[in-house]
């Protein structure tokens, strides 16, 4: 079957910097790109995100949010 890939199998990587108590987002050098608040990543350059930012891996976009925000989300009625 033909596959329709927008994002590479080893994209990124993020971590938890638990001593500075921050998210970190890497780009792995990968080909469809990696982006914070639509800005790309450099390649093994790390970058902090925080709640509310916008990670990019290749076409996908994902919203950063806190537990409680993710909740509140969650709970939001739905527009008809």
């Amino acid at each position: 079957p033909k596959r329709h890939v927008h994002a590479s199998d080893a994209n990124a990587q993020i971590t938890v910097d638990t001593v500075h108590t921050k998210f970190l987002l890497l780009d792995l050098g990968s080909v469809n790109g990696t982006s914070l608040n639509g800005i790309p990543l450099k390649p093994n350059e790390p970058q902090a995100f925080a709640p509310g930012h916008i990670l990019g891996f290749g076409r996908f976009k994902f919203l950063c949010l806190t537990p409680t925000e993710l909740f509140v989300q969650l709970r939001a009625p739905q527009a008809p």
